[in-house]
């Protein structure tokens, strides 16, 4: 349909009232629902406003083509709405932070919602309260379409879940090159597969059942089970020893805590391939136990390896990576402080000032100079420029 934006008139309502909603191909009882639901607001509005005006109850007429335009925008809603976000501080012990992105509102950018989906897109939305921003994260020539990713994203979900999750909502199956190119649809199963029991390289699923596996190194072929509940169990017991610690709230507790995640993840790192996400979680943990401690540097190798897991997983630009590399420079500036050497607190300045710099510009791009996290690395920056000095004289 054509795009109301454009239209003679500029009529703003009309660019909404032509989006896409799908009523035809709404399952019944979604239908039932949404319908009641468009029902039930009209009767609000008849009932508890002014809407109608004051002087005499709305007709039936009234009352049925007013249910059938909300019932439209309801549908429309659910397959064109934006979620303005804001980055929310988590409360945590000790001085690393922890962002959640916290959904504050649902609204209809019609100009936006004409862009296509993609499941690697060429641009990313943010907001700046209620104006929403569009910046491409990919070169564009003149005359190229745009791309936007309407949820489901390469890097987060499998090619099944992507499809299944399109489909659902938006009555689609995505063309694009991450689901239809099986070298890319393995890339996940690649990035968290077990190690070969030969080799110690990858092994992929060589049976929709996810067995046997077989090594893309040597070729070796096996079932992996046991491996897969034994990893699965010591996600689980680290879980346990970090509560434990935690809830003891005991310096010796923690530290023979340590210990014993260190022994699982010496174990977790034999089975699985360093992307895995079980070893993302277990050197999370472990970066934790080490700044309740107040051993920053300890915790920051357990981190400087996330960040090459996130960086594989997600890709450079990604805000997963920027949120990782804000911690990181929390526990550097820790490090920074207590250092006890020039040596050690100029190459903790160094690698803060690296870091930041990475930081500053994901951030710009997924939520501008204005947030919270991209205002957090500029005083970052600002501190340490400042404790260092202007700059010698040149010779």
């Amino acid at each position: 349909m054509r795009c109301g934006c454009s239209r003679p008139d500029g009529d703003r309502y009309l660019a909404v009232f032509h989006l896409m909603h799908h009523l035809r191909e709404c399952d019944e009882e979604s239908a039932y629902h949404y319908s009641r639901a468009a029902a039930t607001l009209a009767a609000f509005l008849a009932e508890k406003t002014a809407f109608f005006g004051e002087d005499s109850p709305p007709s039936q007429l009234d009352m049925c083509w007013t249910a059938a335009i909300l019932l439209r925008h309801v549908l429309q809603l659910v397959c064109n709405a934006h979620a303005p976000t804001k980055l929310i501080p988590v409360p945590t012990e000790g001085s690393v932070a922890q962002l959640s992105e916290e959904r504050i509102a649902t609204a209809i950018y019609p100009s936006a919602s004409y862009m296509n989906h993609a499941c690697d897109p060429s641009i990313i939305n943010s907001f700046w309260e209620r104006t929403l921003i569009v910046r491409n994260v990919k070169p564009l020539r003149a005359g190229e379409e745009v791309f936007h990713c309407y949820g489901p994203h390469h890097a987060r979900a499998p090619p099944d879940v992507r499809r299944r999750e399109l489909q659902e909502q938006y009555h689609f199956t995505c063309p694009c090159r991450h689901c239809t190119r099986p070298e890319l649809r393995r890339r996940l199963e690649e990035l968290s597969s077990l190690r070969c029991l030969e080799c110690g390289g990858v092994t992929l699923p060589s049976a929709a059942g996810g067995q046997p596996r077989l090594c893309v190194s040597c070729g070796y072929s096996a079932h992996y089970g046991a491996r897969e509940a034994r990893l699965q169990q010591i996600q689980a017991e680290a879980l346990d020893v970090c509560d434990a610690a935690a809830s003891a709230g005991s310096a010796d507790r923690s530290r023979t805590a340590l210990r014993r995640l260190d022994a699982l993840l010496s174990e977790a790192q034999g089975l699985a391939s360093a992307t895995h996400e079980a070893l993302h979680a277990l050197h999370d943990q472990r970066a934790r136990l080490c700044t309740q401690l107040g051993e920053p540097d300890r915790a920051l190798d357990s981190l400087r390896r996330n960040v090459s897991s996130v960086e594989a997983r997600y890709g450079t630009d990604s805000v997963e990576l920027g949120n990782l590399l804000l911690t990181v420079t929390d526990l550097l500036m820790a490090a920074w402080r207590v250092a006890d050497t020039g040596t050690a607190r100029s190459n903790a300045s160094r690698e803060l000032r690296k870091t930041a710099e990475r930081g500053l510009a994901i951030f710009s791009i997924h939520y501008g100079s204005w947030s919270g996290a991209y205002q957090d690395l500029r005083r970052k920056l600002l501190t340490v420029s400042l404790a260092a000095g202007p700059p010698s004289p040149s010779q």
